[in-house]
């Protein structure tokens, strides 16, 4: 993608923002490509300034004729860049819309707009394909002339970089490696919370159920399990790892457990559903023989039988979390890294 000047091409919107003001340009700007003569800056800065501009509604294009002054009321402009979760493209639907919505009514009520771009990674992040996406996914936010965009997807470094070349970036949901800004729930809390609430219960052997923890946010959870396993007197620990592909083994293994446990929490929805019909398949009763809380990051909990104790890391507060932040980092209110972390919502349904 051809570079541009982020500082440049602001710096030159300002400036055909104030010749607006003083009346300079009463109708018709001049074109991009005198501008940049004008300004001594490559095409793309200059395009990208004007592109600013229209973004806001202070300009507006007219095809053939060129970029004339907006008699429309000015507009600020934000854009969510939204990238599934590396290696399962089909994770947390529900929840990320959730936190979609809230971040458009935030945007609203703060005068700005929200537009949606869509970015699939690969399991190969190296592959052809992976990089035309990329690609595809740069050029689709760009053509929008975002002032700030909202990121939610996992760490990587080099799309961060990219994103961050079109303007200020908070990202949503990071776990591990973060971006500077960042707003997020802290998985560790919630664990800690739902042990707390079986253990209330009068639950005595509380396990935990994980897929192999391989991702920031699966190692967070385990150590917010292993915390509050070390702070109960009653010294119980039950760490069972199922593979990838394989839920469906989830109920036997704990069951294979001497003593089999009262209780478990699950890293993940999929684990939690499967366990429910492996356990329902052994004559387990649910919550009476055994009582589960499960991570719901795809907001199926309410439609399980029984309904899923859950705990929930994406909704709508975390949406209207971040789009503030963004807006005020845009407006240049807030000039410190914004690192905020929230804490978990708990969900108690009939499982638990």
């Amino acid at each position: 993608m051809p570079a541009f000047d982020r500082a440049k091409h602001e710096a030159i919107a300002q400036t055909l923002q104030e010749r607006i003001r003083r009346r300079v340009y009463t109708s018709k700007i001049p074109g991009e490509r005198i501008l940049s003569r004008e300004f001594s800056v490559n095409f793309k800065t200059a395009n990208r300034a004007v592109g600013l501009l229209v973004s806001e509604g202070v300009l507006e294009r007219r095809r053939g004729k060129g970029t004339f002054i907006s008699r429309r009321p000015p507009r600020r402009r934000t854009l969510l860049g939204f990238a599934f979760h590396r290696f399962r493209p089909a994770m947390t639907d529900l929840a990320w819309a959730e936190v979609f919505m809230g971040a458009n009514a935030a945007a609203k009520a703060r005068g700005c707009l929200l537009d949606f771009a869509c970015f699939a990674i690969d399991p190969a992040p190296g592959t052809r394909a992976t990089a035309a996406r990329r690609a595809a996914f740069l050029e689709e936010i760009e053509r929008a002339h975002p002032r700030g965009i909202l990121y939610c997807g996992d760490y990587d470094k080099r799309l961060l970089a990219d994103l961050d070349a079109l303007g200020p970036v908070v990202q949503v949901g990071a776990f591990g490696r973060a971006a500077e800004n960042y707003v997020r729930r802290d998985p560790a809390d919630g664990v800690g919370r739902a042990y707390a609430a079986l253990a209330d219960a009068g639950r005595g052997r509380i396990a935990w159920v994980t897929y192999p923890p391989g991702s920031p946010d699966l190692r967070a959870k385990l150590d917010g399990y292993r915390r509050a396993a070390a702070a109960d007197g009653r010294r119980y620990a039950c760490e069972i790892t199922v593979p990838f592909l394989a839920s469906h083994e989830a109920a036997g293994r704990l069951l294979a457990g001497a003593p089999v446990p009262d209780a478990c929490i699950c890293a993940e929805s999929s684990l939690g559903v499967a366990l429910l019909r492996g356990l329902a398949s052994a004559g387990v009763r649910v919550p009476a023989d055994l009582a589960i809380w499960s991570f719901d990051e795809r907001g199926i909990g309410p439609y399980t039988i029984p309904p899923l104790s859950g705990i929930r890391l994406y909704d709508d507060e975390v949406g209207v979390s971040a789009a503030n932040a963004l807006v005020e980092i845009v407006e240049g209110s807030k000039t410190q890294p914004v690192r905020e972390t929230l804490p978990a919502v708990l969900v108690s349904r009939t499982s638990g």
